[in-house]
Formats: C-alpha cells, structure tokens, sequence
C-alpha cells in the first residue's frame, strides 16, 4: 500500500515545533488540539512534522516534502506553485499516523495529499568477489650478497667516520 502525507497550512498562530529535528533534541513541546483541527479521533504526534515555513529558510517547501519525505515527483509538481505560496505554519502528517479519513476545520486547510515514492526491496544484487589481498611486496637482493654491504658502501661509512672523528679531535684540541 502506497502511504501519503497530507499537508496542511494552518490558520492558528502555532508557536512550537515539532519535527524530526525537535524529537532527536528530546523536547516535546506542549502541542495545540491538532486532531481536532484537522478532524480526526487520534493522530501519532511521534510522526508529524509541525513548523513555520520560513524554517525552511531558502528551501521551497515542495522541495523540502521532495527531499524529506520522498513525495512522487508528478504528484508533487501539480501542487507545487500552491505549495511555494504558503508563508505561515505548516503541518505534515503521513496518512498512516492517522486513526481515520481527516475533516479538516477551519484551524487547518488542506493543501495536498501526496503519494510517497515506496522503496524497491525487489531488486537482486550478485554477490561480489573480495580479491584476497595481495602478498607482501620483499624488495629482491642482489644474488650473492647475502644482505652484505657493498665495498663502495663500507668505504662511504668508513670516510664519514674518519671525518666526524677528525673534526672531533680538532675540537677538542
């Protein structure tokens, strides 16, 4: 079954916020009478969304029901431009959050009723091969010498001792 949202622009003033944002924070704001505003016996609050548009800030309010609850595009374009002339508080509700058919009173006007896109469970996935890691990389030694020094560097090592020697003495003296 396809679940919808409704939403409504209401005619109250509403000073609180309820969203998923307010929830995560752990307020729980004292809410007005929405089920009755909106004509139902009982309303899940734990799943509504109640805010002033301009929280939105720059985000359109269709663009906002877009990204956030996933509303079908189609059904979102036709209602777009009504939805873009909201300025006050709006309230979401996703039909399943609602005991009944909602009556909406004067304190809520019904915007839309909008279809959700529902996620595709139905798709197949191969399973995917994990290389084995690959063997450490050992740096090949020369053949013969048995992790030896070469005489060029022995001698290196040799001068440089020599000279920190001298420039020791020299010092001392």
């Amino acid at each position: 079954m396809t679940d919808r949202i409704h939403v409504f622009a209401l005619n109250e003033p509403v000073d609180v916020r309820h969203t998923e944002l307010t929830r995560q924070k752990g307020e729980a704001p004292v809410l007005p009478p929405l089920h009755e505003w909106i004509g139902v016996d009982g309303i899940d609050t734990d799943r509504i969304e109640l805010f002033p548009v301009s929280d939105l800030g720059n985000l359109a309010l269709p663009d906002y029901l877009a990204e956030a609850h996933a509303v079908e595009p189609d059904a979102l374009a036709s209602v777009a431009a009504r939805l873009r002339a909201v300025s006050g508080t709006v309230l979401i509700v996703p039909e399943s959050a609602l005991d009944g058919p909602v009556s909406p009173q004067p304190q809520a006007a019904d915007l839309a009723i909008l279809p959700v896109i529902e996620p595709d469970h139905g798709g197949h996935l191969d399973p995917v091969a994990i290389p084995a890691a690959p063997d450490p990389v050992v740096p090949p030694q020369s053949a013969g010498s048995g992790g030896r020094l070469s005489p060029r560097a022995i001698a290196i090592i040799v001068g440089v001792a020599l000279v920190l020697a001298a420039l020791l003495l020299w010092g001392i003296t």
